[in-house]
């Protein structure tokens, strides 16, 4: 098993995940993109998302270096990296992206915030794999991911 398979209903049932419908950060105000990603996106565009990987590389990854930069940097992105957190359980595998506080790129601590981009004609499935990719079982808690 792998993040990308896991479903609601395993996460409810091994790791008792409980979903609400609530907004991740309440009152946070618009930020209007820099010249430099209007372009970025407007180029992306032009050549088209046909894959998963080129939605990745134009859409993306732009706008997570924008908000990396307005950020100053206090964090880092990781792109494609294995999170194998416990492959008995099946929390394994590759993120899409990542942010850490880590800039050791050998292994990622916690905390970390994983993006999972979301599945051409599925939403949820993207939710789900992400969902996993942030599970850490207590025995985990403060240690190396």
């Amino acid at each position: 098993m792998s993040y990308a398979d896991f479903t609601a209903k395993d996460l409810k049932q091994k790791f008792g995940v409980t979903f609400q419908g609530k907004r991740l950060f309440q009152n946070v105000a618009p930020v209007a993109p820099s010249e430099w990603l209007e372009v970025s996106l407007e180029r992306g565009m032009k050549l088209g998302f046909s894959s998963e990987k080129s939605r990745s590389e134009r859409f993306v990854s732009p706008i997570l270096s924008e908000l990396c930069d307005i950020n100053a940097y206090d964090f880092y992105i990781y792109s494609g990296k294995n999170l194998d957190v416990d492959k008995r359980l099946g929390l394994e595998g590759k993120c899409d992206f990542m942010f850490s506080f880590s800039q050791i790129s050998l292994f990622v601590t916690s905390p970390a915030f994983c993006l999972t981009e979301a599945k051409k004609h599925d939403i949820e499935d993207g939710t789900m794999e992400c969902a996993a990719q942030l599970l850490r079982p207590p025995i985990y808690e403060g240690l190396v991911g």
